[in-house]
């Protein structure tokens, strides 16, 4: 009950920022740093107002039940699981490193992100290493999972034909797509415009599957996505669903 207590507080987390992510995510891709910096600055001042809610139920907590929940609680793990971790004390995990505000890696080769700092939690949490195999573009990251070279994805989204190697946690963080296009063009105002036109796309993304899967007719520019620092990629161009 604890474990599952603290993944749907993931999951509110992600809720929380999701009406910043289409304006973070358009601020990214157009290199608009100033508005990729509020975006980030907006997101962090929601986490903290909601850490702070957070702290007040717990204190809340703490009186009325006289226990300390200062430390984290002990996970109710079975005894398969804690052997587990006994022999893998170094989980080694694949990083999406340009996928802002979610994951990100920085000049310095440092990862950065939202699923970064769940990782970091449950690093804490479970008392293990979380190490990150580095400048891993999405295709090696899926071949590399598939080839048992890492043990999680932080940021994979749900497939069915990816069921065969990895197994899915329930979404902690919601990713709504949207359609972009230049300033000051608007060809495109629903999902079929984009037929017959040449669309760019991240090889191995799940959201390009669905783009070649509903709309056939597109033209797909398909591109490797390493990292921002030392490959050029292209843009997205993808719509948003109910």
């Amino acid at each position: 009950m604890i474990l599952y207590s603290r993944f749907l507080l993931l999951r509110v987390l992600g809720s929380l920022i999701f009406s910043n992510t289409v304006l973070l995510f358009y601020a990214y891709s157009s290199v608009n740093k100033k508005a990729y910096k509020m975006c980030i600055k907006k997101i962090q001042n929601i986490l903290i107002l909601t850490t702070l809610v957070l702290l007040s139920v717990m204190a809340h907590g703490q009186s009325s039940t006289g226990q300390n929940l200062s430390n984290l609680p002990d996970l109710p793990l079975t005894v398969e699981e804690q052997n587990w971790i006994q022999n893998h004390s170094v989980i080694r995990i694949g990083v999406d490193s340009s996928y802002a505000p979610y994951s990100f890696r920085e000049e310095d080769g440092s990862y950065h992100g939202i699923a970064m700092e769940f990782t970091e939690y449950l690093s804490q949490w479970l008392g293990i290493t979380m190490e990150v195999i580095p400048d891993l573009s999405w295709t090696e990251i899926l071949t590399a999972v598939q080839d048992r070279e890492l043990d999680v994805v932080l940021t994979m989204s749900h497939r069915p034909e990816r069921e065969e190697f990895v197994n899915f946690t329930e979404i902690y963080l919601p990713t709504p797509l949207v359609i972009m296009e230049q300033k000051g063009v608007t060809r495109i105002r629903n999902e079929s415009d984009i037929d017959g036109l040449t669309v760019a796309l991240v090889e191995e993304y799940s959201s390009t599957a669905r783009v070649l899967e509903e709309h056939p007719a597109v033209n797909p520019l398909l591109c490797g996505r390493k990292n921002r620092y030392h490959q050029p990629c292209c843009s997205l161009s993808l719509w948003n669903r109910a």
